[in-house]
């Protein structure tokens, strides 16, 4: 056992192969929760730098987002509730009837909608910046946009 320590060829096999399994593993860990061109940058550094590709995921590729973020957001849909409860029983917005077999679809297109709407909000809220003051007190302005 000892001589195989001293091995070359052992050493060369066993940093191939655990490239290898890093690559294969990688391939099912990184598309989770991430755009397909992320994943596909991602996967192309990790499949030719396997070791610097791992290193620079676990520093910056985790596709959580911050507690405080999270905390925000929340703080945000709580907010918002009155208002997406008010507009979805406005008579001016048109809910269509919608057959059973197609009813899944709606309601998901409903739930990507609402959640790339509200993240778009956020993202407006966290950019928005004081703007020049007016009789000495600072005006924040935001825009926040509804789409049915």
């Amino acid at each position: 056992m000892p001589e195989l320590l001293y091995d070359q060829k052992f050493w060369l096999n066993a940093f191939f192969a655990a490239e290898w399994a890093l690559r294969l593993a990688m391939i099912v860990i990184v598309p989770f929760r991430r755009s397909p061109d992320a994943a596909k940058g991602w996967l192309l550094l990790i499949f030719f730098e396997p070791v610097a590709g791992l290193i620079l995921y676990l520093l910056i590729g985790r596709p959580t987002l911050p507690v405080w973020r999270l905390v925000r957001h929340a703080d945000f849909e709580a907010l918002a509730k009155p208002t997406y409860d008010r507009l979805a029983k406005d008579a001016n917005i048109f809910h269509p009837d919608v057959s059973p077999e197609l009813q899944h679809a709606v309601t998901l297109a409903r739930q990507c909608e609402a959640s790339i709407t509200l993240l778009h909000i956020i993202d407006l809220n966290l950019q928005t910046k004081p703007t020049s003051p007016v009789n000495g007190d600072l005006l924040k302005v935001e825009t926040i946009e509804f789409q049915p």
